[in-house]
């Protein structure tokens, strides 16, 4: 901690948190987006009153604070860009365009889930560097004639460490860790589009320094079943943080707005994907401000050149494909070029930035492994497992407690038996 901000640690990076500055020329333009915003969903959700107001809220919620996160330095909450489940690993994060019955899919997009999510449980355990883990856990159920909902808890934590005082006496040992907490629902508004929302209670305890925030995700989806095609725009990590972990410290989430394309061949198991991410911010590209080139000959400093615009463009890109062989083995590959960029070592890129996975499914489970490529040493293990229940109803079912009755046998006397 020091008084322009803290430090802290997050994906195996050390980041540093500024206090935020509002940017009240932003905060006054948004106020006629929310006004068209509000009419714009109070028309599409007119068939149902009370899960149209339900999401206003959530919109102006979500937009509200969307005007106290453009400016500022860095971002608190990191992890909730993390992925959790094999899949997303495997195909190379920020997979916002599949809408089957896979429910990480729905939850990672809540316009995605539908009534074949109803009835799934899944559970997912992931390991990366310095033993540090994260998992989930999920469920989905569907409600008629209001929709799909699902709730998941997921965590990440960053093991124990060792207390020390300024001199470097040991004092004993404490833990970090963040937990999200969230329900989302999807509703299917015809053949062609879908919309939801993600509500997620963030909570993190780094030894004795406690945070707790609110989050929304909205989203909606375009599939075109003839084509195969399938487009989803989300806005992620629309929210406030109530208690800092410093007071008068206030920080803001890292907002994400994404938007993903999927393909798939109607005559071949392949499904192409791309996802674009962080439109909010063209610049991802980074500089080094140290870097500096001396022309051997004049001795004058070269300027370093910046980014052209197909870097920039990269830098927003991730590309997937993923194979369904007989719908029961699933193999994956994933490329995210901004990964590779932040995270390779200049002389030995190696496969930084791929990703690959792979899955399949027994009688009524559904297995699946991710892994991705940090830098050379830096790995992301991920398993998954689903299934469900409804399945296990079916196949428990017990036979009718009145069952017909035999047709009795009658004696030469005409009596029954």
């Amino acid at each position: 901690e020091s008084e322009d901000g803290i430090w802290g640690w997050d994906d195996h990076s050390l980041f540093f948190i500024s206090p935020v500055k509002i940017n009240l020329t932003s905060f006054y333009n948004l106020i006629e987006i929310k006004h068209v915003l509000f009419r714009f969903f109070t028309v599409l959700l007119r068939k149902d009153m009370m899960i149209h107001r339900l999401l206003l809220i959530v919109l102006f919620f979500g937009i509200f604070s969307f005007s106290f996160s453009q400016s500022g330095g860095r971002f608190t909450n990191q992890f909730l860009n993390h992925e959790y489940s094999a899949r997303q690993v495997g195909l190379g994060s920020d997979v916002i365009f599949i809408r089957d019955n896979d429910l990480n899919m729905g939850i990672s997009n809540p316009a995605n889930l539908n009534s074949e999510m109803s009835g799934h449980i899944i559970f997912n355990q992931g390991f990366l560097p310095s033993g540090i883990a994260y998992g989930q856990a999920g469920y989905g159920h569907e409600f008629d004639s209001i929709g799909v909902f699902s709730f998941n808890f997921k965590y990440l934590s960053y093991g124990e460490f060792t207390r020390t005082d300024e001199s470097g006496v040991k004092q004993g040992t404490f833990t970090a860790a963040d937990f999200i907490i969230s329900a989302g629902y999807g509703r299917t508004l015809n053949q062609y589009f879908s919309v939801g929302a993600n509500l997620n209670l963030l909570t993190s305890a780094y030894d004795t320094y406690t945070s707790f925030g609110v989050s929304v995700d909205l989203a909606g989806t375009f599939r075109h079943e003839k084509s195969n095609i399938t487009m989803s725009l989300m806005l992620k990590n629309l929210g406030v943080q109530f208690k800092s972990f410093t007071q008068k410290n206030q920080e803001a989430l890292p907002l994400n707005i994404m938007l993903g394309l999927s393909y798939k061949f109607h005559k071949a198991p392949f499904r192409l994907g791309l996802s674009l991410h962080n439109l909010q911010n063209w610049k991802l590209a980074y500089q080094d401000p140290n870097s500096t080139t001396i022309d051997p000959i004049t001795g004058q400093v070269i300027p370093t050149k910046k980014p052209g615009f197909g870097e920039e463009l990269l830098q927003h890109m991730s590309f997937s494909i993923e194979a369904i062989i007989a719908k029961k083995i699933f193999i994956r590959v994933g490329f995210n070029y901004h990964r590779r960029q932040q995270m390779k070592i200049l002389d030995k890129p190696g496969a930084a930035g791929l990703s690959f996975g792979g899955g399949f499914s027994i009688k009524m489970f559904r297995f699946g492994y991710g892994l991705a490529f940090y830098d050379g040493r830096g790995l992301n293990n991920v398993f998954s497992i689903s299934t469900n229940i409804n399945e296990w109803k079916k196949k428990g079912e017990i036979p009718s407690a009145d069952p017909k009755p035999k047709k009795s046998k009658k004696n030469k006397e005409g009596e029954e038996d």
